[in-house]
Order: C-alpha cells, then structure tokens, then sequence
C-alpha cells in the first residue's frame, strides 16, 4: 500500500470486498494436508476462494504491481508446524497418522488485506483492512 495513494487503495479494498461479499466461502473448511519444504499445514480449496485471488491479482496488476501467473493457486491454509532441518518422512507419516487430523471449520471467516514484506529475512505484514464474510 506505499505506493498508492489513498484513493485508489480504497477503491482496490472495496472492489475486493465487493467481490468478496458475493463468494459462498462461509463456512471455510481447511480440510486437504499440504506438506512442503518449509512445513505442513491444512489448506482449503473452496473454488470461489481462487476467484477472490484472481480479483486480487487484476488488482495489484492495475496498480502497478507484478502481473500474477494465472496458473497461480491461493492456498489459504492452517500452519501446523515449520521445519528447521532434515526431517524423517516416515516419523511425520506416523505422527500425521497419530494425530488422525480432521477438517477445520472456520465458521466466520474474516478477509484480511495486507501489506507484506520480508525485511531481514522474516515476513511481516500489516492489515490494511478487514472484513467478516457471511454465508
């Protein structure tokens, strides 16, 4: 958000929130594993959250910003956990079939736009403006 004015972050914030108020996401269910090299976590694949993404990149491209890759998935997720070394597959399977991990319903969800960055190497980010969604 540095680098728009202020009119035109608003417009952007109410041209997501709009779209947004339109998406049946409620409730947001995080249901699938998504296991990577940094970690593991829930995330959830409710199609109308892509739609929210595609907006969201149209909009940061009109600003000014990088051009999204449209094969691009926006994966809201859970974090579960952070790996900070090698880790046994095997141990993680047997931990993951321990914990016998169900879906999470997130029966009010809230839409948070940010401004990211990663400064000294750690993400941080500050919310420039929020909504609940609503069923």
């Amino acid at each position: 958000s540095g680098d728009l004015d202020l009119a035109t972050l608003s417009e952007n914030v109410d041209s997501v929130f709009s779209a947004a108020s339109h998406a049946s996401v409620v409730p947001l269910v995080v249901d699938r594993l998504f296991i990577y090299q940094e970690g593991l976590c829930l995330s959830a694949t409710s199609p109308e959250l892509q739609e929210l993404r595609k907006l969201q990149g149209e909009l940061v491209s009109a600003a000014g910003g990088p051009v999204p890759d449209p094969e691009d998935v926006f994966h809201p997720h859970v974090s579960l956990g952070y790996f900070s070394q090698e880790i046994s597959e095997e141990a993680l399977s047997d931990a993951l079939d321990v914990a016998d991990l169900g879906p999470v319903v997130v029966a009010s969800p809230r839409l948070s736009l940010i401004e990211l960055g990663r400064d000294d190497r750690v993400y941080t980010w500050r919310v420039v403006a929020q909504q609940d969604l609503r069923s």
